[in-house]
């Protein structure tokens, strides 16, 4: 990819120590939201929008469950300006409800692409465009969602 594209990519299981460090606070400091200069306020909207509480702001992520981690490092994604996400199992450990939030965050993005790697076959098909596929040693490229591939 050029230099010049961003790309993040969005573990499906983030081990990383926090070091007791309020949710919010880790989050602004992070590297991808510094350089686009991310304030407090939007990350605190981004996040409460999906019901983050104050709480929970102002916890260590440590705290939080898996589906509430998944639900950050994509919003941590989302807050840094990507324009490619590389997304590992994104549904892993998300309520159906947040999975539809996620859904419809991809379908309405128009400049960014994302890599998914899913074994969640109706998110899949609700969001892909194209697939490509490792066969024979070689990607094969298809146009369309994963049920028109599976045919």
């Amino acid at each position: 990819l050029p230099l010049t594209m961003k790309t993040v990519y969005v573990q499906h299981d983030d081990a990383s120590d926090d070091h007791g460090v309020a949710l919010i606070d880790e989050l602004l400091a992070h590297k991808d939201l510094a350089d686009v200069n991310v304030t407090k306020e939007e990350a605190t909207a981004a996040l409460k929008a999906i019901n983050f509480t104050d709480e929970m702001l102002t916890s260590p992520r440590s705290c939080l469950s898996g589906g509430w981690k998944m639900k950050l490092l994509i919003i941590k994604a989302m807050l840094s300006k990507a324009d490619v996400l590389l997304l590992d199992e994104p549904t892993n450990h998300l309520d159906t409800a947040s999975v539809d939030w996620l859904t419809n965050y991809l379908l309405s993005q128009q400049h960014l692409t994302c890599l998914i790697v899913s074994h969640d076959t109706g998110f899949m098909d609700r969001v892909l465009t194209d697939v490509i596929h490792y066969e024979n040693k070689k990607l094969v490229y298809y146009h369309g969602n994963l049920t028109h591939f599976v045919r």
